[in-house]
């Protein structure tokens, strides 16, 4: 997505499958940037706030984004996490603001219920909150990461402390309701994203889609460039 110099991550696809919203420091400062998802034209600013932005997606009218500090040092620090409508609102509104860092924010499918990681009681918790409203709940019960919605909005999935896969039934009504955590399976064979979901579930929400640990394979990666592949692509569909 970007030159050599320039660093693009946490990307997420729009409601609608056609873009990817995603961070880019191209032009200077971490900022949310969106492009077409079958490669036609340029990458766009969506989002320029005075901090820097770790993460953000889009959720119909509104971009949901995680704004850090002035100390962007790494990749996965956490911030306060906000929401805008840029064509209408002139000041964001924060969602969640706290003195510890929140991050991997992510939104049910009915767009009701806003999961997120904070670390505000000491320990990377998964909570959630009110899109719209007020009030919060603490969803994992000793530790957990890396929340992702089933495609339903029946259950919300998270990696707890010990590097388990789990599930929390979650219950349809006025205010957020859900059950004991229930164990599904070990992740210790796959990738830990650092807080960030390192796996995703299909739209049936009866597979899991992980990367496999290999030590030998991550030896010998090999990175291959290829340019104008959307090009090649259509010569090769046209013949």
């Amino acid at each position: 997505m970007g030159g050599e110099s320039e660093s693009n991550f946490r990307p997420h696809w729009s409601p609608d499958s056609q873009s990817l919203t995603f961070v880019s420091n191209r032009e200077g400062k971490y900022d949310l940037w969106e492009k077409r998802a079958d490669g036609t034209g340029t990458a766009e600013p969506v989002l320029d706030e005075d901090q820097p932005i770790r993460e953000g997606f889009r959720a119909d009218d509104w971009l949901v984004y995680v704004e850090g500090s002035d100390d962007f040092s790494g990749l996965l620090g956490g911030g306060d996490i906000f929401k805008k409508r840029p064509e209408m609102d002139s000041v964001p509104i924060p969602l969640v603001v706290a003195e510890n860092g929140q991050y991997s924010a992510t939104l049910s499918p009915d767009g009701r219920w806003l999961a997120y990681v904070s670390n505000q009681t000491g320990r990377e918790e998964v909570w959630v909150r009110p899109f719209e409203g007020t009030g919060q709940w603490l969803v994992s019960i000793s530790g957990g990461a890396e929340p992702v919605w089933a495609h339903s909005g029946d259950e919300l999935f998270y990696r707890n402390r010990v590097n388990e896969l789990v599930s929390v039934k979650v219950s349809a009504g006025s205010s957020f309701a859900w059950d004991g955590e229930d164990v599904l399976f070990s992740m210790s064979e796959y990738l830990r994203g650092s807080g960030y979901p390192m796996y995703d579930v299909s739209t049936d929400d009866q597979e899991f889609v992980m990367l496999r640990n290999n030590d030998e394979a991550e030896a010998n990666i090999e990175l291959i460039l290829v340019d104008n592949f959307f090009e090649e692509l259509r010569q090769r569909v046209e013949n």
